[in-house]
This record gives C-alpha cells, sequence and structure tokens, in this order.
C-alpha cells in the first residue's frame, strides 16, 4: 500500500482486462496491431481516441508505447558505426 499526504493507504490497481483478470505489461501482438492501426486512423496525438480503439489498454499506457515505439523506429533508422565506414 501506499500512502497519500493525508497519511491515509491508498492501494494501487493495476489495469484490467476485458474479463477483470490484470493486464500483462506486455503488450500482445494483437494489442500492437491495434494500436497501429489506430495510429493510422486517429494520428498520434489522439491517445484517447487510440486507447479506446485498442480497447485493453490506459491513454497512459498507450502514450508510453507510443514513445517506446517511435524511439526504436528512431534507433533503428540510425546507421551504426561500423557501417559508415
Amino acid at each position: 500500500m501506499q500512502s497519500n499526504a493525508s497519511g491515509q493507504g491508498k492501494k494501487l490497481q493495476s489495469p484490467k482486462g476485458p474479463e477483470g483478470q490484470s493486464r500483462s505489461r506486455f503488450w500482445t501482438e494483437q494489442e500492437h496491431e491495434r494500436f497501429l492501426e489506430a495510429m493510422k486512423i486517429f494520428g498520434y496525438g489522439n491517445a484517447q481516441d487510440i486507447a479506446s480503439y485498442v480497447g485493453t489498454r490506459s491513454v497512459t499506457q498507450v502514450r508510453t508505447h507510443a514513445q517506446k515505439y517511435f524511439m526504436k523506429l528512431c534507433k533503428g533508422a540510425v546507421p551504426n558505426e561500423s557501417s559508415l565506414g
């Protein structure tokens, strides 16, 4: 349990999936495919719409996933030192 400013404990809940089961921190292939579809439909800045489209992830999780996804894309686009010559 975590304490808030008033000293009372508040249990943090993990995100829940469709039948109330806990969601894995890892995105499934199906969730990622829906994420990519939603990105094409709604654009990068519409995390709320993307989260609704994916259906199993929160807005915060969508933002984090997008950030990591684009970092990975950028990292892959940069040539490594050994290929420079």
